[in-house]
Parts: C-alpha cells; structure tokens; sequence
C-alpha cells in the first residue's frame, strides 16, 4: 500500500451531484420498509435516512471495479487492499427533506489515515456529505469508510441493550434488492453470492450497514414519536442473509441508544438517535 503522504493530495476533493426526492422515490422508500401512508405527496416530510437514496454517483459501467464500486481513484484514493466497508457516519439533521425537493449533495474528503490493526493494515477515509435543497443547507453528514485486506469477523460485540416493543425479522434476498436498487449501490457483495465468498471471504451474501442503520432509525423514531436530530451508526460484524437479528434500544434522556442483535447475542451494527 503506498504510503499515507501519497494520499494527502486527495483531501479537499469534491464530488457534487444533484437529485429530486420524487413521488416514486418516496414511495419505493416506504414499501422497502414497509412504512405506513406510503403515498408520497409532494410537500410530504420524507423518512429520515432517505438521503442515502438521493443524488448517488453516477459513474458510467466502463467505470466500475471488479467490486461494483467505482474504480480506484476515481473520485477516492487509490488504496490498494482489497475490502472496502462503510463504517460508521454521524449525521445532523437540520430540516426536513420533502418529496418534490431538488437535493444538491456536495462530497468532500476530509482525511485519509493508514493504521496497523489485529488483522492487518486499515486505511480509513472520511467524507463531508452536504445536502442542501436551493442554499438551504439540510443534513451534514460526516461519514467514514474503511479499507482492509481481510473481512474482520467480531465475535465479541455482545448486546447489553433491554429489547423493547419489537419482534424478531430476517432479512432476505428481495431485501437486499430492493434497497441496493433505491441507493444505486453495486457492491457485489450485496448479491453476487459467488463473488462475496470466492473474492472477498464472506460466507454469504451480506446486509448493507446503511440498512441496518436504517431500520434502527425508523425504530427510534417509533419508539420516541417523532425522528432525531441527530443520528450516528457504527458497523461492529458483517451481518449475512437470512441470520435472525432483533432490534433492541435503550432509552435514556434525551437519547436511545440501538442496536441490531443476532439470536447468538452478537451485535452487527451500534446507533444512537439524539433530540436536543
């Protein structure tokens, strides 16, 4: 892997894109996680996390890697190990999303970091996600990702979370689909069940993290009646097709903390929803 002043170069770099949040988007939205008044009526609030599905890089099919993402330094840094992950984001909403508004996202590289982990080299990359609709400035989101050699499997990661209010789900193939469809995502690993586990050592297909961040959104916003303010996700394992998970929160003042748990205990993914 080249060096980390190699990559220092690429701080700064800026990716802007622009969308609309459509009828159609919102309605394809709510019937992936089966939201009630599906409708999507034009001046409608949309779900908080929506933004995940607007404005996506639009790199051409000539232009992908063999992992579905966009080639190596494209827009992001050349890193040369071979898994790429979503690890985590911390988000600040600061006004409603609604169908029918026009969504500019301005992407900005914050940093680039080589670390020596238990498992080998890491290269962490953090972006700036700023989506506004006209000059009004809506969602900032600060968001990492993480490259590494080898899948880390944690099997450490044990819930002490009180389940509240919620029953038991799986998440399959149609899942899958369907929501790596409405975020343009073409990471492999989310359906190429050959490629996953011959190329990239899963023994299955895996569940996107911005998925499971997702459902732990929807599931505060539940539990408290109205969305957060604030958002932050961490991937803790890789949580694979059709594995029993259980939506489990604890609520505190003014915050709830949530995590998607599977039957053995095993946390995959670790959210804390805030009202301030």
């Amino acid at each position: 892997m080249s060096p980390k002043e190699s990559f220092q170069g690429w701080i700064g770099r800026r990716l802007q894109s622009e969308d609309v949040l459509t009828e159609g988007l919102f309605r394809r939205f709510a019937a992936t996680f089966d939201l009630p008044d599906g409708q999507g009526t034009i001046g409608q609030p949309a779900p908080a996390l929506i933004h995940f599905c607007l404005a996506p890089n639009t790199f051409p099919a000539s232009r992908l890697g063999e992992d579905g993402h966009e080639l190596r330094g494209e827009f992001l840094p050349p890193v040369q190990l071979k898994t790429r992950m979503w690890a985590g984001s911390c988000i600040e909403f600061l006004g409603d999303l609604r169908v029918g508004d026009r969504v500019c996202r301005v992407t900005e590289i914050q940093s680039v970091s080589n670390k020596e982990g238990k498992t080998g080299r890491l290269c962490f990359v953090g972006l700036r996600h700023t989506i506004k609709v006209g000059d009004d400035v809506r969602i900032i989101e600060n968001q990492d990702l993480v490259y590494l050699d080898t899948v880390q499997r944690h099997n450490v990661n044990r819930s002490g979370a009180d389940q509240l209010f919620d029953d038991e789900m799986m998440l399959d193939e149609a899942k899958l689909f369907r929501y790596s469809a409405i975020t343009f995502n073409s990471h492999r690993i989310h359906y190429d069940r050959e490629y996953a586990r011959a190329t990239e050592g899963y023994p299955d297909l895996v569940v996107h993290g911005p998925l499971q961040a997702t459902l732990l959104m929807l599931y505060a916003t539940k539990l408290a009646s109205r969305p957060p303010n604030r958002f932050s996700f961490k991937a803790l394992s890789p949580l694979y097709i059709r594995e029993p998970i259980t939506l489990r929160a604890i609520q505190e003042e003014g915050a709830t903390k949530l995590e998607c748990v599977k039957r053995d205990g095993q946390a995959t993914t670790f959210a804390e929803a805030m009202w301030s």
